[in-house]
């Protein structure tokens, strides 16, 4: 599951699910039963490696990364984990060089603290989408717990699930989506004016840095 959030709550990138498998043998009535809200792809074991990582950054992220309600584009800056596959050279040149983006790389053991999705995203996102299967399962129990639900129909329905709940939570959470930026430090004027929006959860005594202005920005993550 990969999701993607900007600093202005607005929801451009649909969240992708990853399933295991080439996907080579996936009937057309399947393909076309996936809810249209999400990005469905395959990778043998249902993992982000660099291939998939190359894929969001060319076709989802680059691709809705302008100016926000313009088609402008300006300075970017792009903030995520150190994923491996995330880090790799070949997908720092594309940004660099084709995205002409900057990176920034959440260091290790703090993503609880500064990473928007953890902060203030990922857990509701996932009581939403357990709150659906929940729904689901107590309609049609026999359907669930029975064992006759198949690979196909479980896909269909985790993605009707996640396109739901992303739905609900961006047009709920957007404001707070807003504030996690500020409360992490990133969508703030680099001039310090407003450091006092910062507040890292657990870290009572730190120093705001300043990097140089950006205009718009942005964070994906991962789970």
């Amino acid at each position: 599951m990969q999701l993607t959030v900007f600093a202005d709550g607005e929801p451009r990138i649909k969240p992708r699910l990853i399933f295991k498998g080439t996907g080579k043998r996936i009937p057309d009535k399947e393909l076309k039963q996936y809810d249209s809200r999400v990005i469905v792809k395959f990778q043998e074991n249902a993992w982000c490696d660099e291939e998939m990582m190359i894929y969001w950054v060319r076709h989802l992220w680059n691709s809705q990364s302008t100016f926000f309600g313009t088609n402008e584009r300006r300075s970017r800056f792009l903030v995520y984990d150190q994923h491996k596959a995330q880090t790799t050279k070949k997908v720092k040149d594309i940004l660099q060089n084709e995205c002409k983006a900057t990176l920034v790389l959440v260091p290790p053991g703090a993503t609880s603290k500064v990473q928007p999705l953890d902060v203030a995203v990922n857990s509701e996102f996932k009581k939403a989408v357990d709150l659906l299967a929940t729904e689901a399962i107590t309609r049609n129990p026999d359907q669930f717990l029975t064992g006759r639900l198949s690979a196909s129909e479980r896909r269909i329905f985790f993605t009707k699930w996640t396109g739901q709940a992303w739905q609900e939570i961006s047009r709920r959470l957007r404001e707070t989506i807003v504030r996690s930026f500020e409360k992490c430090g990133i969508a703030l004027p680099t001039s310090g004016q407003r450091d006092n929006f910062i507040h890292l959860s657990g870290l009572e005594n730190y120093s705001v840095g300043h990097s140089s202005d950006v205009e718009q920005i942005w964070f994906h993550g991962e789970d």
